[in-house]
């Protein structure tokens, strides 16, 4: 039998974890609270829903390997699948919208409940990226300017699982599938950090106080720079997604299914 890591997904999932996600929620929502003091309200941005977006869909990938028996899939993962792809859509999104906060009118462009507004938006410079009228994910690629190549690779391979499909090839899902979940995971961990990175850029654009990034925090019974901890907790979860993500043992350790 092969898991994920169950130490790994607990110190990741649980309320009070010690890993990389929680320390990352945490650090959110203090700035949140910091700033709504001061009467700028982050969680109505378009910045922060992005991020947020990226930030659940990753936590619930992880859910789904709680006492799950990666050698019992035979589809590719597929849940795992849409969410990289919903995961990597918003990662361009938020990428563009920092870089460029007119990026705002293709975000109007795309949602569903501004459709019938469509043809009064401006679209400006970013009209010539349209691709039969519509924005794809390609065309936010390509407005990024961005040189990541394994990203686009897996948005197209995991288009495959946006609707069911019973003709997979399973055969090679077989034979890759240790490596396969492997990269999922690989891909979810660079998305969490880079929007992680990116929102506060965005956000001190809007000016915010992020006065956290520069202070001390308790940790272990201990204060110590909060940029300290960062680069611990993401080294961490880095070298246990290189190295040691999946495990062969003969039975799940936790059997807890409610966090």
């Amino acid at each position: 039998m092969k898991f994920i890591d169950q130490n790994f997904l607990q110190q990741e999932l649980s309320f009070q974890g010690s890993g990389y996600l929680p320390f990352i929620e945490w650090s959110v929502s203090e700035i949140i609270r910091e700033n709504h003091i001061n009467t700028l309200n982050i969680n109505s941005t378009e910045i922060f829903w992005l991020f947020s977006y990226i930030k659940n869909n990753f936590r619930s990938t992880l859910a789904q390997f709680y006492n799950y028996d990666i050698e019992n899939d035979i589809l590719g993962f597929p849940t795992v699948q849409r969410e990289l792809r919903h995961s990597i859509e918003a990662f361009l999104d938020l990428y563009n919208l920092v870089a460029d906060d007119n990026y705002k009118c293709v975000l109007s462009y795309c949602s569903n409940s501004k459709r019938k507004e469509r043809s009064n938006i401006e679209l400006g410079e970013y009209k010539k990226f349209l691709f039969r009228n519509e924005f794809t994910i390609q065309s936010k690629y390509n407005i990024s300017g961005l040189d990541k190549e394994d990203l686009m690779e897996m948005a197209k391979a995991s288009n495959s699982y946006t609707h069911p499909d019973v003709y997979l090839d399973i055969n090679n899902i077989g034979t890759n599938k240790e490596q396969l979940l492997t990269n999922l995971i690989k891909m979810n961990v660079y998305l969490i950090d880079e929007s992680y990175n990116l929102f506060i850029r965005g956000i001190n654009a809007y000016g915010a106080t992020t006065c956290l990034l520069n202070n001390n925090v308790m940790a272990y019974d201990n204060l110590c720079p909060y940029r300290n901890l960062y680069y611990q907790k993401r080294s961490l979860i880095r070298n246990v997604v290189q190295e040691k993500l999946i495990i062969n043992q003969s039975a799940p350790l936790f059997q807890n299914y409610m966090l």
